[in-house]
């Protein structure tokens, strides 16, 4: 996985899950499975405070930044 920490690993999975979103918005279907199991692997409250709840995160091996704490 991508990521040298634990915010940054947990933090593909949001990626994953604005791509399944994206993919859904296409009419691809049973994604919402996956969706749901992602959701349970994104930061948490204590990854967010632990990372001074951090406004953006860029995932280097995908070249994308996601928003990784509310």
């Amino acid at each position: 996985m991508c990521g040298d920490t634990v915010l940054e690993r947990k933090s593909n999975f949001i990626y994953a899950i604005q791509l399944l979103e994206r993919a859904k918005g296409h009419r691809v279907s049973g994604l919402e499975d996956e969706i749901s199991r992602y959701k349970q692997a994104i930061p948490d409250i204590n990854d967010c405070n632990t990372n001074d709840n951090l406004s953006a995160i860029t995932l280097s091996c995908w070249k994308v930044s996601v928003k990784p704490c509310p």
